[in-house]
């Protein structure tokens, strides 16, 4: 759902007396900047505000979420639509997983508003659209959702009007680096990621698809796994883990997938394998 209240313009108005003639001319005001990373920063403030009042844990900042959020904001702003879903056919979950290929979320969701400026601060201005978030009902239970753990907010400016979007999250795992689209038969391919889920790390797996799958896999006690498997998790402290994949099993696409006690989530992390 998208809300785009009415919003006042203002106008500035000359006077002037000439002889016995008033001339009045009457023009549209420029559009008043506003301290966009103000903005930002009160909106999540405020939001926070609200879920603390209503019994709820605050939403952590991240950074991955806030470029998401900005650069649908700034896409809604250049290319004059108002939406969840942009032009090129990309809802939010779509937008995430093509702009944000590194973030695993378990949950999402996300809030949008365009208005125009009326000459308020960054602070008055994003009370005004946290009030018109809650007072829809598709936006409040986005900003009251137990479920959700994190928050990305961006906004940006055409002429007077401000575009806001909140994406909010529950993250699982973010790549601390980007993921290789291609690498070469027989390398081992290291990825570190940074953990912000809620459960315990000791309940974090990890699942192997390789591009044979009649490939025997060793499971490290003798036995092996045909064509898929779990592979090992290496701690390097609480947040912060890593994952080896060996590419010797086929030319083509391997898979991995994180999960919670091998339950595991509907995005896996993809790259491909190239003969040399």
């Amino acid at each position: 759902m998208s809300i785009t209240p009415p919003s006042p313009r203002l106008n500035l108005c000359l006077g002037g007396l000439l002889g016995s003639l008033l001339l009045l001319a009457c023009s549209p005001a420029p559009p008043v900047p506003l301290d966009l990373p103000e903005l930002n920063q009160s909106i999540h403030r405020l939001t926070n505000a609200l879920r603390v009042e209503k019994g709820l844990p605050p939403l952590a900042e991240l950074e991955s979420l806030n470029a998401l959020s900005t650069r649908h904001s700034l896409d809604m702003a250049r290319q004059n639509f108002f939406d969840h879903t942009n032009p090129q056919g990309q809802d939010p979950i779509a937008r995430m997983r093509s702009q944000q290929k590194g973030l695993l979320v378990s949950h999402s969701g996300e809030n949008i508003a365009m208005r125009s400026t009326a000459g308020e601060k960054a602070t008055e201005f994003a009370q005004v659209l946290l009030e018109l978030w809650k007072n829809s009902p598709e936006h409040y239970a986005h900003l009251v959702e137990p479920k959700f753990r994190h928050l990305g907010v961006g906004v940006a400016q055409a002429e007077d009007r401000i575009y806001a979007t909140q994406t909010f999250a529950s993250a699982v795992a973010e790549l601390e680096a980007p993921l290789p689209e291609t690498v070469s038969t027989g390398e081992t391919v290291n990825l570190s990621f940074r953990f912000h889920a809620e459960f315990p790390p000791a309940e974090l797996s990890a699942f192997m698809s390789a591009p044979d799958g009649t490939a025997r896999i060793p499971s490290g006690d003798g036995r092996y796994y045909i064509g898929k498997g779990p592979i090992g998790i290496q701690w390097s402290d609480s947040l912060h883990f890593q994952i080896q994949i060996p590419t010797l099993y086929g030319l083509g696409n391997y898979r991995l997938s994180l999960g919670q006690k091998s339950q595991y989530y509907d995005h896996p992390f993809v790259f491909k394998a190239l003969a040399k």
